[in-house]
């Protein structure tokens, strides 16, 4: 889904829901995915009654308050799900790097 965020304001933004995710390990990787796929940045975030970014010790909530708030309009969040958003100068980039970091969650999933 496109987004507009004030974060990297400068770039388009996009973020794909995965709403059956299974058990996967959030981690940097799957951000360096994003970047390997032409992505500007990402941010992977996970739904457990509120939006947080697993690995880190960052409050997005209270940082980026407005954005915060535009994603939970844009996107119908239940817990465990998980949402990546990427950042690019081209629409298609974000599309496609989002694609491919969803691609690596599928092939890491443990049943």
């Amino acid at each position: 889904k496109k987004l507009t965020l004030t974060e990297y304001k400068n770039l388009k933004s996009c973020g794909l829901l995965i709403k059956k995710p299974g058990k996967t390990k959030i981690n940097l990787d799957l951000r360096d995915e994003a970047i390997r796929n032409g992505a500007y940045s990402s941010i992977i975030f996970q739904y457990n009654k509120e939006l947080k970014i697993p690995f880190l010790e960052y409050n997005y909530k209270k940082e980026n308050k407005k954005d915060y708030e535009k994603i939970n309009e844009e996107f119908k969040l239940e817990q465990g799900n998980l949402l990546i958003i990427t950042f690019a100068k081209e629409q298609s980039t974000c599309e496609n790097s989002s694609l491919a970091v969803m691609k690596k969650i599928n092939n890491m999933k443990i049943i």
